[in-house]
């Protein structure tokens, strides 16, 4: 189960746990005494909590802040370059989109678990890399729903044969590939595709 409403539109006690910031036993507190609704799913041993249910119960607790924090979008961007980390950073934060920078394999797949991110977006680049390739946090988010995004400027320099290329981002199976030889608005576009704004 994923712990981004907008796309599912459920929570696990475990994640809704995490977006209150609370113990699951609070939390489970909370639905036994009857201020938060849930529903106990005896197949799978667990409370759901719907999209509903947990901001009628965050407005009655006055609690904006996370009501804000799970209403908003969150990115992970996969690149070591500066410019387009600022860019994209500041482009997004105007639409209340969050991003998280990562470089490594194991950061992004760290951030999935916490951050919760709609949408992952990576220089393709990052995959060809002999030490540590991005390809498991890939994996990783395409397994959790996650909306994938493979940008490149260029790329086709690196790759002599077009059907490698293709057959490597076959593998990969983006939801969406973009260059970026001529801009960043493609890849901004994308993201802003994948997270659902404008």
């Amino acid at each position: 189960m994923a712990g981004h409403m907008e796309s599912l539109h459920y929570y696990s006690l475990r994640k809704a746990a995490a977006i209150l910031q609370e113990p699951e036993e609070k939390v489970l507190d909370y639905i036994r005494t009857g201020r938060l609704k849930a529903q106990f799913l005896t197949n799978i041993m667990d409370y759901i909590i719907t999209h509903e249910d947990l901001m009628k119960f965050l407005k009655d607790k006055k609690d904006f802040g996370t009501i804000r924090r799970v209403l908003s979008h969150r990115v992970i961007l996969v690149d070591r370059d500066l410019k387009i980390q600022d860019v994209v950073k500041l482009d997004l934060g105007r639409k209340n989109v969050q991003v998280r920078i990562a470089t490594t394999d194991r950061e992004v797949q760290l951030l999935i678990d916490e951050f919760l991110p709609d949408a992952v977006a990576v220089n393709l680049g990052a995959t060809m890399r002999s030490v540590d390739p991005i390809k498991g946090a890939i994996a990783k988010a395409k397994a959790a729903r996650r909306a994938v995004i493979l940008y490149h400027n260029m790329i086709e320099d690196t790759f002599k044969d077009k059907a490698e290329l293709h057959a490597h981002i076959q593998t990969l199976q983006p939801d969406a590939v973009v260059g970026i030889a001529r801009g960043l608005a493609p890849l901004l576009d994308a993201i802003r595709k994948a997270v659902g704004v404008k």
